[in-house]
């Protein structure tokens, strides 16, 4: 896993969007080792250089990064020890505008899959079980979201 700097100590580094030319931009919104960390970082390793991952843990951090990077995808972590990352989900819609929103969980209920599509994300994934159903979900991940940026 690579190490992860503070996005506080990197904010006066940022570069403007247009000097950014990186295939896919992808910003991750968990705790490390959160589900969507997790994921995110995997694929980033299958594909290389391809992927530039941009990961923060805290809310302002993550609506400070959407000024300075042109993100192709925000990836939000949920699970049962951050529940409240939901919340962050409208903010992100209405300050990410035509960017895809993705909400990964290890143990979402039933009963609240619908809830961040309902918050402005476009896809809720559960992070499988079984290692081939997560290599076809990275498979589908990577063609979907990032082959297209």
């Amino acid at each position: 896993m690579r190490a992860q700097t503070p996005l506080t100590s990197l904010s006066y580094r940022f570069a403007p969007a247009a000097t950014v030319s990186c295939p896919a931009q992808v910003l991750v919104i968990d705790r490390t080792n959160g589900p969507a960390s997790i994921l995110i970082d995997t694929i980033s390793l299958l594909l290389d250089n391809a992927v530039s991952v941009t990961t923060v843990e805290d809310h302002d951090d993550a609506l400070r990064a959407l000024d300075y990077y042109d993100f192709g995808l925000i990836v939000v972590g949920v699970d049962q020890w951050r529940p409240m990352q939901i919340a962050l989900l409208p903010h992100l819609a209405t300050r990410a505008v035509g960017r895809l929103i993705v909400v990964v969980s290890r143990d979402m209920p039933p009963g609240t899959l619908q809830r961040p599509r309902r918050f402005g994300a476009q896809e809720v994934i559960v992070l499988p079980d079984r290692a081939a159903d997560l290599q076809a979900l990275l498979a589908r991940i990577t063609e979907r979201y990032l082959c297209a940026a």
